[in-house]
């Protein structure tokens, strides 16, 4: 009778602390929404639909060399949507991308994905090219439509000895036989600028795709640029120009002559013009806020690149968005978010909206600044990032955050 006693007394202590945890989960259930709402992760269907509310997407893929292959994740953060959705085998350095229509695009080994508000389509990737594609970027076309580029590497069939792939969501695809810098659609039509390494000289070569004969067509000579300078990622339509902002490809500080540039290449001719970037003195632009410009602009495909009244608006990778005067080449700094240069991850600009995410702690944080202010906005809860951050681990075949697309809302 005493043991069962005692047994007793320490089942009623369980269940008094038990119903205490139980509480206390509650209440802070009540205080914080998020708290214990379960992260939902299933696999990508046509059913799938993009939630208004969502205001980042995040990929999850491959990085170096994996050892075994391994599904990528796609998570979705809004004010109170938070999902990851399973794909299949997931390429090495993939990104997620966005339109102004409320859509996402992203991609695996096996598909290419367009989510919105619908469903979701799902477009097989048939180039012979897919299996070794990797750096793989969206960008928008209009209409829902999207066209991914992708580095497939070494091709000593063509003078630039490179290739890359170029997919588009209503299933063609072609090759490009250039060191493609960036892609972006202006005036309904797909212009491309490349660093022709192997040329003798080496220049910087505009280019116009053809979709209807899938190839690329050379608008204007090739561009031998001053000071040695190479296309840094990031084009912006500005009337009968494209614009891109040069860099050097070994970086002085203390140097007096200009290290970025920006170059305007015309649409019709080819024709290619540039001006020094410099700062509000008219100084050479070597450094904003203390950091080294080039080597704050080292970043992946896709960096954004925006015209906002008479300013070439572009990102750092350290969180900062400058904007330069497109006569005068003067620059100023216009919002800066202090995230470290190693994240390799830059801004994204939707509309007046700049995205950050920061993955300087052991879990992915996401902000949201203004455009014209420079303010923060807010700080958007980041629950299925951090989910599958925790799912991303493994010791041999583990994934990483390769890339993020900002959604304003509708």
């Amino acid at each position: 009778m005493e043991t069962a006693s005692i047994i007793m007394k320490s089942l009623n202590k369980r269940r008094k602390r038990t119903r205490l945890a139980t509480f206390t989960v509650a209440v802070t259930c009540l205080v914080t929404t998020t708290a214990c709402a379960r992260v939902q992760t299933t696999p990508i269907g046509e059913t799938d639909t993009l939630p208004a509310d969502v205001r980042i997407a995040t990929s999850w893929s491959q990085p170096d060399d994996p050892i075994f292959n391994r599904p990528g994740l796609l998570s979705l953060d809004g004010d109170t949507t938070h999902a990851v959705k399973k794909l299949d085998n997931a390429p090495r350095y993939t990104s997620v991308g966005s339109d102004t229509d409320g859509n996402v695009a992203f991609i695996d080994f096996s598909n290419m994905y367009v989510m919105g508000k619908s469903g979701t389509r799902i477009i097989p990737r048939t180039d012979p090219y897919v299996p070794d594609s990797q750096f793989i970027y969206p960008y928008p076309l209009g209409g829902g439509e999207f066209a991914f580029l992708s580095n497939w590497g070494d091709d000593p069939s063509n003078p630039d000895k490179y290739t890359f792939l170029l997919e588009f969501t209503d299933g063609t695809s072609m090759h490009i036989p250039h060191w493609v810098s960036d892609i972006t659609m202006c005036n309904n039509q797909i212009y491309g600028i490349s660093h022709n390494a192997y040329h003798s000289p080496s220049g910087v070569q505009f280019f116009r795709v053809d979709r209807q004969h899938r190839k690329t067509v050379d608008l204007g000579p090739l561009m031998t640029p001053r000071w040695g300078l190479t296309p840094e990622s990031g084009l912006a339509c500005h009337g009968k120009d494209l614009v891109v902002r040069l860099g050097a490809t070994s970086w002085n500080k203390k140097a007096t002559y200009p290290q970025t540039t920006l170059a305007f290449f015309d649409l019709k001719t080819g024709s290619a013009r540039q001006i020094p970037i410099t700062d509000e003195h008219g100084k050479p632009l070597n450094t904003i806020d203390g950091g080294g410009v080039r080597e704050d602009s080292m970043g992946p495909t896709g960096s954004d690149a925006v015209i906002m009244g008479h300013e070439f608006i572009w990102t750092l990778l350290s969180g900062q968005v400058v904007a330069t005067d497109l006569t005068t080449g003067k620059s100023r700094l216009i919002v800066n978010t202090d995230l470290a240069t190693d994240q390799g991850k830059p801004p994204r600009i939707q509309g007046k909206t700049v995205g950050v995410i920061d993955t300087s702690t052991d879990t992915p944080t996401i902000r949201l600044y203004d455009l014209e202010t420079g303010a923060m906005i807010k700080e958007v809860d980041s629950s299925a990032a951090k989910e599958a951050h925790e799912r991303s681990g493994g010791i041999f075949s583990g994934l990483f955050l390769s890339g993020f697309a900002l959604l304003t809302p509708p």
